[in-house]
């Protein structure tokens, strides 16, 4: 009897061996794969903050560019703004002009280039003749407006414009508005 005994016992053992080499493999590939998914999502996870940084930086910076360019107009115009005082009584510092932005965050300002004598335009297109009579009878028109009015291509009336711009006799604003010189 003992010995049945043993030798079931035995073969208990021997069954019980096997299946915890199993066990174990099960959880060693399960540590693993748990690891790895933690790994990745670590790393999605600081790709996303990475790229939502990114985007209010972007927002930041287009905002910025777009007040100087409401400035600059606002100068141009000679738009002030009156000074003001806080509640106890100290002068608050308002901005009258672009400058002062560029003063207090730093900004080294872009020299103003030397104004251009207007020459009698002997060099210039029909083309551009006409963009340049219309603008000036117009004081301002938009890119579309102006292919709308002189019935030419975006693509072609841009180039012109370009060319005019680097001439110095036009100028682009925000929202592509452009202005004789």
């Amino acid at each position: 009897m003992t010995k049945t005994f043993h030798i079931q016992l035995m073969s208990l053992i021997t069954k019980n061996k096997k299946s915890g080499f199993a066990l174990l493999y099960a959880i060693l590939l399960t540590s693993v794969v748990l690891v790895v998914g933690v790994a990745l999502i670590n790393i999605i996870t600081r790709q996303l903050i990475l790229t939502s940084l990114n985007r209010n930086s972007q927002i930041a910076y287009y905002n910025a560019t777009s007040v100087r360019h409401c400035l600059d107009f606002y100068d141009e115009k000679e738009y002030f703004i009156e000074e003001t005082y806080g509640p106890d009584g100290d002068s608050i510092k308002t901005i009258n002009q672009a400058g002062d932005i560029e003063y207090f965050l730093n900004w080294k300002p872009e020299k103003s280039a030397v104004p251009l004598q207007k020459t009698l335009f002997s060099d210039l297109d029909d083309k551009e003749k006409s963009i340049y009579e219309l603008l000036s009878a117009e004081s301002e028109m938009t890119i579309d407006a102006i292919c709308r009015k002189l019935d030419l291509p975006v693509f072609k009336l841009s180039s012109i414009l370009l060319q005019m711009e680097f001439k110095g006799l036009i100028k682009c604003y925000p929202g592509n508005i452009y202005r004789t010189v």
